[in-house]
């Protein structure tokens, strides 16, 4: 049902449903078609799913993936993009549980 909703034209109820799917497909160790989710939000954002927000879902699946380097790259580019925002507070965080 989830992929039904993602293909809806509303653009906020979509990306709630992408949003949702790639946290099963991240759970389901579906790396791949989590990221690729996770990617067109980002590219896409949206009222209901922010970029910030879709590219900390992004690295954090990353992360629980192994793939530090790119998580890595990815806290850090949230970081300079917003640096006084909570996104960036909490990529901070996540930086920090790397080294």
């Amino acid at each position: 049902e989830l992929k039904t909703v993602a293909a809806y034209h509303n653009e906020d109820l979509s990306s709630l449903a992408k949003l949702a799917l790639a946290s099963v497909y991240r759970n389901s160790n579906r790396t791949k078609d989590a990221t690729d989710l996770y990617k067109q939000l980002t590219d896409k954002p949206t009222r209901t799913v922010s970029k910030a927000s879709a590219e900390m879902a992004l690295a954090e699946t990353y992360q629980a993936a192994g793939m530090t380097a790119d998580a890595k790259k990815l806290y850090e580019q949230i970081q300079k993009e917003s640096p006084t925002g909570p996104a960036a507070q909490l990529a901070a965080g996540k930086l920090q549980e790397l080294k």
